[in-house]
């Protein structure tokens, strides 16, 4: 009886495991049957509407305005401030008022050494300043704004224009974009020329090297490299206070463009002028803020290039050229000397050739690109009528 009550126990719990087991079983059955029987998506009826993509971008705003600060490394009497003017007014009325730029003179809103790095910062839109006071930060700076020798002559649209902006299709003026941009964090237009350079102001005349290498002499960029290799002490003063750095002989010299003589009144307390220059032209430069330079629509952008080469720099040209005309019409009147140091600039440049062209050419990459596109310019053509 005791064996028959076992078997009981025993088949029922046989039983009662087998329906788990087929209950088990059936759902999986079921599962797998209705992932298998899952309805495969219909091709798509073409009457059916389709979904339309995305809608691009909305276009810029055609009357949105757009205001810039624009600082200049020199004081408003300065040739490169006075020509801003016109500039200014062309691309106001070419984009129809859309874009208007205000000028600041030096140190008005950050020291003129420091604008580099505030332009990349957005502190100004544009930053208008010789790329020597910035080669630190990029080396090709010095290129850029010229070593001695250079830049062809001052027939500026057909020389030193044309080697920027148009040769090999505007290499030089890429190799400068590209390097402004990664090694410090602008957006390069373009250089302009201030005529011949530099211009030596100085309080005693400079008629031979031993003359100059008893001075102290203000100079900034490539400048100071080649001053301090031919044994001359340099130091470098903002534009602004040369005239008094000069009157209390804290400085002996300055090196400048041809307008800083007469238009800051320099001839006033450093009255000896020096002729010829050691390059025929140097040159400075506009970059600007990357935000500012990519919120303006491709046709303002197109506007501010082509006002630049169209109407600043033949007008920064045609100033610079009066200024000389003024130099030597007004000697007698305001009692100035015009000094002849021909071979003073005929050792400088043989030093500049010799040692400071291979110096900064291997400085980085940029340079060593910059210096090859430059020589082989001037393999193909030959240089213009230099001047002064």
């Amino acid at each position: 009886m005791f064996y028959l009550k076992g078997v009981k126990k025993r088949m029922k719990r046989f039983l009662i495991a087998l329906l788990a087991l087929s209950l088990l079983f059936g759902m999986g059955f079921l599962m797998s049957g209705c992932e298998a029987d899952e309805p495969v998506a219909e091709p798509d009826d073409p009457d059916e509407p389709v979904d339309e993509p995305d809608e691009p971008d909305e276009p810029a705003d055609p009357d949105e305005t757009f205001t810039w600060r624009h600082q200049v490394a020199y004081g408003e009497a300065d040739m490169e401030y006075v020509a801003l003017d016109a500039f200014f007014d062309a691309i106001y009325e070419r984009s129809g008022g859309r874009l208007e730029i205000t000028a600041f003179p030096a140190g008005t809103i950050v020291p003129e050494e420091e604008q580099l790095e505030a332009n990349a910062r957005g502190v100004i839109d544009v930053s208008h300043a010789y790329g020597g006071y910035f080669r630190d930060v990029v080396p090709v700076g010095d290129i850029e704004g010229g070593l001695p020798g250079q830049w062809p002559g001052f027939g500026y649209t057909e020389d030193a224009e044309h080697m920027l902006f148009d040769f090999e299709d505007g290499a030089l003026v890429e190799l400068f974009r590209e390097a402004y941009m990664e090694q410090g964090g602008v957006y390069y237009l373009g250089s302009h020329s201030y005529s011949g350079y530099p211009v030596i102001n100085s309080v005693e005349p400079i008629e031979s090297m031993d003359d100059l290498r008893g001075m102290i002499v203000r100079a900034t960029g490539a400048w100071v490299d080649l001053l301090e290799a031919a044994g001359v002490s340099t130091t470098f003063v903002p534009g602004a206070e040369m005239y008094t750095e000069l009157s209390l002989g804290t400085i002996d010299a300055a090196t400048w463009s041809v307008d800083g003589f007469i238009d800051y009144a320099w001839y006033e307390v450093a009255p000896y002028i020096h002729i010829p220059t050691i390059s025929p032209h140097s040159k400075s430069h506009m970059t600007i803020n990357p935000d500012s330079w990519n919120a303006l629509p491709e046709d303002i952008q197109q506007i501010v290039h082509e006002a630049y080469r169209e109407v600043y720099i033949p007008e920064l040209h045609d100033l610079y050229e009066a200024m000389w005309e003024e130099v030597y019409e007004r000697e007698e009147e305001l009692g100035y000397t015009v000094v002849d140091h021909t071979a003073v600039v005929e050792e400088l440049r043989e030093l500049a050739t010799q040692e400071l062209w291979p110096e900064v050419e291997d400085r980085d990459e940029y340079t060593r690109q910059a210096v090859e596109i430059i020589n082989s310019w001037f393999e193909q053509h030959e240089e213009g009528d230099f001047k002064p």
